[in-house]
C-alpha cells in the first residue's frame, strides 16, 4: 500500500511543477547598453541589436523589439 501511495504523491506533485517559457527577441542588456543615442544610426542599430520585430506604421523613426516570457503552473 505504501508504494502505490508514494507513487500517487509523485504523479500528483509532478503536475505541479512550473513551465516556463519565452518568445521573440532576446534581450542582451549589453548590446542594448552599448547602442549610443546621437552615435548610432539605424544600420549600426540593426547590425548590433538585429532587425527588429516590426516598425512603426505611423512614424518611420519608430523600431520595436518584442517579447514575452510566460510561466504557467
Amino acid at each position: 500500500m505504501a508504494p502505490i501511495m508514494a507513487l500517487g504523491a509523485v504523479a500528483l506533485t509532478s503536475a505541479c511543477a512550473p513551465l516556463r517559457g519565452h518568445q521573440g527577441y532576446v534581450i542582451d542588456v549589453d548590446l542594448v547598453n552599448s547602442v549610443q543615442p546621437g552615435v548610432d544610426n539605424r544600420q549600426s542599430v540593426a547590425q548590433v541589436l538585429g532587425k527588429p520585430s516590426f516598425t512603426s506604421q505611423f512614424n518611420e523613426g519608430e523600431w520595436f523589439y518584442v517579447s514575452r516570457d510566460t510561466r504557467y503552473y
